[in-house]
């Protein structure tokens, strides 16, 4: 019983790490789409929030 608990344990992680790899790496401006909302939320006028936005998607996905 314990070998089969091991088991699906790192079933587990191993599926985790990559569905989590795939869907973090996904799109590099996630990060920045975070910090959009949180500036928004914040009260912050949304053309300096869109700004901030546009120079971390530079910074971050400078490929794309």
């Amino acid at each position: 019983m314990k070998k089969w608990i091991k088991r699906v344990v790192a079933c587990g992680f191993l599926s985790m790490a990559v569905f989590g790899g795939v869907a973090s790496a996904s799109w590099c401006g996630t990060g920045c789409l975070n910090s959009y909302n949180a500036c928004i939320a914040r009260g912050t006028a949304q053309d300096k929030c869109e700004a901030i936005y546009e120079s971390c998607l530079e910074l971050m996905c400078p490929n794309g």
